[in-house]
């Protein structure tokens, strides 16, 4: 028999459960990258490549910045500055649907 779930929030929403092995899963590292924009070179020209050298990306300094957890697109946002360091503010979360898509899109190719 399962043991009852805990954590639960006022709305009725679970925030963690007693379920075995389920702590196990929070410790998992992943991946986290910001991405500003993606670009294709052929590989002559990334051979040439030199200090100095500018490679234009597929976006616009108004486009949002990408948030990739194991390689997927979860959210979108904007870089801020804090005390000297680079940061991340998320302004939309990648819906499920999105990200389905996109596990499709990968096993695809």
């Amino acid at each position: 028999m399962n043991k009852p779930i805990e954590n639960q929030s006022p709305d009725g929403s679970i925030c963690g459960s007693s379920q075995p092995g389920t702590n196990v899963l929070f410790d998992v590292e992943l991946p986290v990258t910001v991405s500003f924009g993606r670009a294709e070179r052929r590989l002559i020209d990334v051979a040439a490549l030199t200090r100095g050298d500018l490679i234009e990306l597929d976006r616009t300094v108004e486009d949002p910045v990408e948030l990739l957890i194991n390689n997927h697109v979860i959210a979108r946002g904007d870089i801020v500055i804090i005390e000297g360091h680079y940061g991340f503010v998320i302004t939309e979360i990648v819906s499920l649907e999105e990200r389905l898509r996109q596990s499709q899109e990968i096993l695809a190719n």
